[in-house]
C-alpha cells in the first residue's frame, strides 16, 4: 500500500479561449488527503498554429491577467498536514498535562 507521494499539483485558469494562467505548486502527501505544497510558479498558456505555448510568467504579472487577485490552489492542499501534525502535537500535549 502506497500511503506517501509528491508531484507538482495545477489549476488552469481559462483568461479566454485560447490563452490560460496555470498555477503550479510542488505537494508531499500523506494517504492521499493530508497535503503540503510550496514553490508556487505562473505559467501563461497560449493556443498557437503549432500548438500550446507556455511562458512563465511573474505573481504580479498572473494577478494582472487575474483581474487584480493573485491565483493560488486551495488551502486545504497547501497546508493540511501541517494541520493535522499540528492536531496531533497539541493532543499529545494537552494529554500530557491532564
Amino acid at each position: 500500500m502506497i500511503f506517501f507521494g509528491w508531484g507538482t499539483k495545477r489549476r488552469d485558469i481559462p483568461i479566454n479561449p485560447r490563452m490560460q494562467l496555470i498555477v503550479l505548486r510542488t505537494f508531499f502527501h500523506l494517504f492521499f488527503g493530508l497535503t503540503v505544497a510550496w514553490d508556487r510558479k505562473f505559467v501563461l498558456a497560449q493556443l498557437g498554429e503549432n500548438g500550446w505555448g507556455t511562458l512563465s510568467i511573474t505573481e504580479a504579472q498572473a494577478a494582472q491577467l487575474n483581474g487584480g487577485v493573485v491565483p493560488d490552489i486551495h488551502w486545504w492542499w497547501r497546508f493540511s498536514l501541517l494541520g493535522f501534525f499540528g492536531l496531533v502535537t497539541a493532543i499529545s500535549v494537552l494529554g500530557s498535562l491532564f
